[in-house]
């Protein structure tokens, strides 16, 4: 319920201007609605008001823009993101993914190395389901969906509607997954 949500949170981003955090979950609605352009504008309004969630606000920017084709600011929007979080996966990915041009067969042996390389450090299974999706590798990215599902990671709840998915949502076991999650319509 998309709008009723965006109706509430403008609503206490108009008592409380300056929480990050309200303006987190609007970009995160824009993103998921692939509003990317308003999405930005909140990551921006975080950047501005909010320096406890920075690195957020640069993650939420990098895909939106990335999302838009806007590539050499998504990638300074991503080193700025892996500068604050070198530990996040995420922008590390995004700057592989440019790095190889946005072409798949170019990106996967790289993607697999990342994986690979931390295998002694903890990555969201969500994170490298995203990718897998992104890459069409539906295998692996609904074994990681089904460690993240068992692990009960908190993003799982975005699943619906994340646009990294695309590619995956006519499979039966999407259908399946959201059933038990309790999300489907």
């Amino acid at each position: 319920r998309f709008p009723e949500a965006e109706a509430e949170l403008r609503r206490a981003q108009a008592l409380d201007p300056s929480n990050g955090a309200i303006a987190g979950m609007l970009g995160e609605l824009y993103y998921y609605q692939r509003r990317y352009d308003t999405c930005i504008q909140q990551a921006e309004h975080i950047l501005q008001f909010d320096s406890a969630n920075i690195a957020f606000a640069w993650d939420l920017k990098a895909k939106a823009l990335l999302m838009e084709g806007r590539i050499s600011e998504a990638r300074s929007a991503a080193q700025k993101d892996a500068t604050l979080s070198p530990d996040n996966i995420g922008s590390q990915l995004i700057l592989a993914w440019l790095d190889s041009n946005r072409d798949s067969i170019r990106f996967a042996p790289v993607f697999r190395q990342m994986v690979k390389a931390r295998s002694t450090r903890y990555s969201s299974p969500y994170v490298l389901a995203v990718w897998y999706a992104l890459q069409s590798d539906k295998e692996d990215a609904f074994r990681q969906l089904e460690i993240a599902y068992d692990q009960r990671i908190t993003d799982l709840v975005s699943l619906k509607w994340d646009p990294a998915f695309d590619s995956i949502r006519g499979d039966p076991r999407y259908r399946d997954l959201l059933v038990r999650m309790g999300l489907s319509d």
